[in-house]
């Protein structure tokens, strides 16, 4: 009885492993016929034909024995606007100026008529769309009245904080019976691209912000004919502005005239021979991209206008494209810049799969698998200016989030967001990496870690034989290191060890 009991045991153990071992070969089985280890999304600017051709002609040949598809995204709409014409050049926003016969502008006027009550502001910071000269720093009589003190007007560089021209104002010299009282400074140029800071502020034994309580607000905003933009309304000097808004006060303005007003009208009447020459640039453009798209077969357009600040919306199209048109263990994104050492990140993904079968099949009650493998950078400060300059996320610094050189994302989490894009899309973050830790920090998904990686992804153009990638290549650089790869295996070079 003993010796049947014992050998019923032994017979559950090995029905146990082969019921087992015949679960992980079927499943693998069924992932090799049906399901990619990798889907690889390569992020690519519509002109950058010969790019994609170089990546192409390099990595790309390692996925071809493998279980792998690739795609190169591309923006389906090219942006109307020629760049010349554009508020600045991340964005499709055309860039319009009134060319008036003044000789003076300002960014505010008095307007007694159309007084409304309004929040009050120490500053606001603005965008230089063409070289201006600012001649003087206006203050509303009413507001030194009210202080009673000193107040200073201040223009600052907004990406330095350094101080250009200021100048100080006081009720006693409250006497020329003005409602704008008008200080004269040094004439100083800001050129195009200039991001500035108009701040207010009481000094003395009075120091500090001005109330920030609702106040009349006579003087009404003015962009000088189209020369800037407001960017920012600011409400502390020490705290993060806020996107700026018309129902909004401030007490001081700018006086400025044109640099160079002969080059202006230059730009301004030759318009239309530049949208005419874009128009024919965007039809040679479509052209190509079509022809290599039907030759090449691995381009993706993405419902977007290809344009740096729609980077995050391109990123999640490509998100919900995937989940809903491909089966995928895992997702890698990268850029057209960036050598990938696939096979090192094949290799660590292949031990992954392993390990989330098994964890699946001893631990059914696992529902999600959210995971992410990449560099990430943690306590990013959210700038509030320049090319980076983020509106739309209000803390001081971003939540963790992968460099954008190189990541990987798990099924579940690729399915998370696609399924969640529509929501996502209208949130503007300024960024594809940075956006992605915002979308993905209430998930907090698992950092792949331990021995069993094989390689370290890397976020710029530092190099790292180890690495899974090396980032920021130009096009000779690509083959450059595709060479030295066949040659020694080394992304940097065989003089590297």
């Amino acid at each position: 009885m003993r010796q049947f009991l014992f050998l019923s045991f032994v017979a559950g153990i090995i029905s146990f492993v082969l019921v087992r071992n015949s679960f992980y070969v079927t499943q693998d089985a069924a992932i090799k016929k049906n399901k990619l280890l990798l889907l690889i999304g390569i992020m690519s600017s519509q002109n950058n034909f010969e790019a994609r051709q170089s990546i192409r002609d390099t990595w790309l040949y390692l996925t071809e024995q493998e279980n792998v598809k690739y795609f190169f995204l591309v923006g389906k709409k090219i942006c109307n606007v020629p760049p010349e014409d554009r508020i600045y050049k991340e964005a499709c926003i055309e860039w319009t100026v009134d060319m008036k016969e003044y000789s003076e502008f300002s960014t505010g006027e008095v307007d007694a008529v159309k007084m409304r009550i309004f929040p009050s502001y120490v500053g606001v910071t603005f965008l230089v769309h063409y070289p201006i000269v600012i001649r003087s720093m206006n203050l509303l009589r009413d507001y030194v009245t009210v202080t009673d003190g000193f107040v200073q007007v201040s223009l600052l560089n907004a990406v330095t904080r350094e101080k250009i021209v200021s100048a100080t104002f006081s009720n006693n010299e409250n006497n020329s019976g003005s409602d704008l009282l008008e200080k004269t400074v040094e004439p100083y140029i800001l050129p195009k691209g200039f991001e500035g800071q108009v701040i207010v502020e009481l000094i003395g034994n009075k120091s500090g912000n001005i109330s920030l309580d609702h106040s009349e607000c006579w003087l009404q905003w003015n962009n000088g004919s189209g020369l800037i933009t407001f960017l920012q309304l600011i409400r502390d000097v020490n705290g993060k502005p806020v996107p700026f808004h018309e129902m909004s006060c401030i007490h001081a303005c700018l006086t400025f005239t044109l640099h160079e007003r002969g080059e202006l009208q230059l730009h301004v009447a030759k318009r239309s021979d530049r949208r005419k020459s874009w128009e024919n640039e965007i039809k040679l453009l479509k052209n190509k991209l079509l022809k290599e798209s039907e030759e090449k077969k691995d381009i993706l357009f993405l419902d977007v206008v290809d344009i740096y600040r729609n980077l995050p919306r391109k990123l999640l199209h490509f998100f919900k494209w995937a989940h809903l048109n491909e089966e995928f263990s895992y997702l890698l994104k990268t850029d057209d810049d960036t050598f990938v050492n696939i096979g090192e990140v094949l290799r660590t993904l292949k031990v992954a799969r392993q390990e989330q079968s098994e964890e699946t099949f001893t631990h059914p009650e696992t529902k999600l698998y959210l995971r992410w493998w990449s560099s990430f950078r943690e306590g990013w400060p959210v700038h509030s200016f320049g090319k980076w300059r983020e509106d739309n996320y209000c803390s001081e610094t971003y939540p963790p989030f992968p460099c954008g050189a190189g990541y990987v994302l798990s099924k579940d989490l690729v399915q998370f967001l696609g399924n969640n894009a529509y929501n996502f899309l209208y949130q503007d973050f300024q960024g594809e990496d940075v956006a992605l830790g915002i979308w993905l920090a209430g998930v907090n998904p698992l950092r792949y870690s331990g021995d069993k990686i094989s390689c370290t992804w890397a976020c710029d153009g530092t190099c790292n034989p180890k690495a899974c990638n090396r980032a920021e290549l130009s096009v000779d650089a690509m083959y450059e290191t595709w060479e030295a790869y066949q040659n020694c295996s080394n992304l940097c070079g065989c003089h590297w060890k």
